[in-house]
């Protein structure tokens, strides 16, 4: 009987000729499961030539894969601007993960090398607080308009942002007052279905409920079980919107 060859093996031959078409016909149909597997059995300098041929996006899916301790192991391996493309991919919650477990060092050279200047503060803002509080859980991205913009401009402003993002899935955006205060909740779907003249004052929900950054994570269970929010703003303690 003649055995067939594992994924792994096939991956360390096609890594020798750099083939990145063919690497990827290997990984793409393999479950996670099996990717962590896989990429257990490669030794460092093995996994570093994968990520870098392939390229900072595929690399930054096949790294959510893997379990943490893999995938820092991996990126501490890797030139701190190559890893920052790769970290620039992930997600904001999985990026503040993973370089929360880092050395110090590390997690700094990497941030030092982000492209974009407010997604590398927003994960240092993220570092500041418990994990297991609201300030560490939350997305720090959200959508946010004056009192006196109107309608219009917030559609237009959401439109803009989904053509940047394709799977972006805004169902809340927020109204702020000049200080960055919290003061009201706007649902898309209401907005879609009134005058582009009117104002955001004008159809905000005032008064949302919200929770400060601090807030425990056992205390967010209870909240959410009591009422089904999708989600809820998080403030700091001046009510100065934060995610």
């Amino acid at each position: 009987n003649v055995k067939s060859e594992e994924p792994w093996e096939v991956l360390v031959e096609l890594l020798a000729g750099g083939e990145v078409d063919e690497i990827m016909e290997v990984i793409d149909p393999l479950g996670a499961d099996e990717q962590r597997r896989m990429f257990s059995r490669l030794d460092m300098a093995q996994r570093q030539r994968l990520l870098e041929l392939m390229g900072a996006d595929e690399a930054a899916g096949l790294l959510e894969h893997l379990v943490p301790a893999q995938a820092i192991e991996i990126l501490e391996e890797l030139s701190p601007e190559y890893a920052a493309d790769v970290m620039e991919e992930l997600s904001e919650e999985l990026g503040g993960e993973l370089l929360r477990e880092m050395d110090e060092e590390e997690s700094e050279a990497i941030l030092k090398e982000f492209e974009d200047v407010e997604d590398s503060d927003a994960l240092r803002k993220r570092l500041e607080f418990d994990p297991k509080s609201a300030g560490g859980l939350m997305v720090q991205h959200f959508l946010a308009f004056g009192e006196e913009a109107t309608i219009e401009e917030v559609l237009r402003g959401i439109g803009a942002e989904a053509d940047e993002d394709s799977d972006l899935e805004v169902q809340y955006a927020y109204a702020i007052d000049r200080e960055g205060v919290l003061t009201g909740v706007l649902p898309v779907l209401d907005l879609v279905r009134t005058s582009w003249k009117r104002r955001v004052k004008e159809v905000m929900i005032p008064k949302p409920i919200s929770v400060l950054v601090d807030t425990s994570l056992q205390d967010l269970r209870r909240i959410f079980d009591e009422k089904a929010f999708l989600g809820l703003p998080v403030v700091d303690e001046a009510g100065r919107m934060c995610g």
